[in-house]
């Protein structure tokens, strides 16, 4: 805000018009050296603040702001050797602790589950037992009282594959009855009170098998975008690949799937 004033001055907040915004861009890009992603993301924010004023009648229209061009980097992913030594290292810790480490036993389902499925870590932490079934082999995603599915509305069933369905078959045996959620602490509570806690601890494990902090991707987005990669590679359809992630459009899949490492070679041999 400091900085729109700045670019425009105090003048009534009905006349602005893309004149004021392109000196604000402006303003940004020679005084403050901001990059394209950054021009970007604050006209973004102002954006938003015109279209408060324009939902409080307090303006008629939003003002229009000038398009700024910027490279989109690929969404950063975790390789299948990364995902493996995390999944394994947890394992380990998991035989090695002493007593029942709820903790570990959690992280261990999350990295699983998301291995084998690509589900958000919302949706992992929000599962119920109730809602995967061994028999029908899939997973059912349903709100509760404190959540809600993202864009609100019950998805299809998730397919539960071989490797998922031997870890859940085992996971499930030795559960207690008061146990209500996927990632329980045993007591009938869900082990973590936010996803943020449970991404932080996949990020630490990716930490300790020598991945560098600076470069690592979001924890949970990073395996859905590996395991929209891997779909990918192995020659499976973007369609197919929307419809496990559950993307209501077609080109958040495409930013999934990450293709900085993909041989080209092999890609003009076809030809």
């Amino acid at each position: 805000a400091n900085r729109m004033l700045e670019a425009i001055g105090d003048i009534e907040v009905g006349s602005i018009n893309l004149s004021h915004t392109d000196k604000f861009a402006n303003l940004l890009k020679t005084k403050y050296n901001s990059s394209p992603e950054t021009q970007r993301s604050q006209c973004k924010e102002a954006k938003a603040f015109f279209g408060f004023l324009v939902e409080r009648e307090i303006l008629d229209k939003k003002p229009r702001f000038p398009k700024i061009f910027c490279t989109k980097k690929e969404m950063r992913t975790y390789t299948e050797e990364q995902l493996f030594l995390i999944r394994q290292r947890i394992n380990f810790m998991v035989q090695r602790s002493k007593g029942s480490n709820v903790f570990l036993r959690a992280q261990l389902r999350v990295i699983t589950m998301a291995m084998h499925t690509g589900m958000r870590g919302g949706e992992i932490r929000n599962l119920l037992i109730n809602n995967i079934s061994i028999e029908k082999r899939c997973i059912y995603l349903r709100d509760n009282e404190n959540w809600r599915i993202k864009g609100r509305r019950e998805d299809k069933p998730i397919p539960i594959n071989d490797a998922l369905l031997e870890f859940l078959v085992l996971d499930l045996r030795h559960r207690s009855p008061s146990e209500v959620w996927y990632l329980d602490n045993g007591k009938g509570r869900k082990t973590y009170s936010y996803a943020c806690d449970m991404a932080k601890a996949i990020r630490a494990h990716g930490i300790a098998i020598g991945m560098s902090p600076a470069e690592m991707p979001k924890p949970i987005h990073g395996i859905r975008s590996c395991v929209a990669t891997m779909m990918s590679e192995k020659g499976r359809d973007i369609v197919s690949i929307q419809k496990l992630l559950r993307h209501k459009d077609i080109n958040t899949t495409r930013n999934y799937i990450n293709t900085e490492k993909r041989d080209l070679k092999s890609s003009v041999d076809v030809l």
